[in-house]
């Protein structure tokens, strides 16, 4: 019985811990990556001195859509890897009070709405808006409304890959673009 017993315990370790002694492959998807958020300040600086794109996600502290953004799309390991590859990843509040300083100018709480996400957003205040400005901090492209992981990545690299610039259209883009998201 002693026996059984003793074999039953090493079985039930054995399968119990194989998870842990095997080596995992390194796969994007294992990786625990994170979008790495600046100031719009740091990313004017950073693009001076490494020109990338700039992807603003502009939201306010009560926008559900915007919550869960951060909590599902800006999770993802595959959408975080690439914007922090290829864009400098600013949150700006749309709400926010204090002034910020971006190319030189210094932009202030104006109603319920700071001037730059007003400038920025066109005066079409809705929540979230990801904004993407080129290498020289002008717009690209301002996307409203919530974006799903899969769609997200297509856009960051649609816009990443300069295609916007090559007249390629998005709807050709997106029927060859093969996403690790959309296996």
């Amino acid at each position: 019985m002693k026996q059984i017993l003793l074999i039953l315990l090493v079985f039930v370790l054995l399968v119990t811990t194989n998870g842990c002694t095997k080596k995992q492959p390194t796969t994007l998807a294992n990786e625990n990556k994170e979008i790495e958020w600046m100031t719009i300040t740091e990313a004017e600086k950073a693009a001076k001195k490494k020109p990338k794109k700039i992807m603003i996600d502009v939201y306010t502290d009560w926008c559900g859509w915007c919550k869960r953004m951060d909590a599902s799309t800006f999770k993802n390991p595959v959408v975080a890897s690439y914007v922090n590859k290829n864009y400098y990843a600013v949150k700006l509040n749309a709400e926010r009070a204090d002034s910020i300083l971006f190319r030189g100018k210094n932009y202030r709480l104006k109603g319920n709405a700071n001037e730059l996400a007003l400038e920025l957003l066109g005066g079409r205040m809705s929540y979230p808006t990801i904004v993407l400005l080129d290498e020289q901090q002008q717009l690209i492209q301002a996307l409203p409304g919530f974006q799903d992981a899969a769609k997200f990545d297509m856009v960051l690299n649609y816009f990443g890959q300069d295609n916007h610039k090559k007249n390629v259209s998005f709807a050709d883009f997106a029927a060859s673009y093969k996403s690790p998201l959309q296996q």
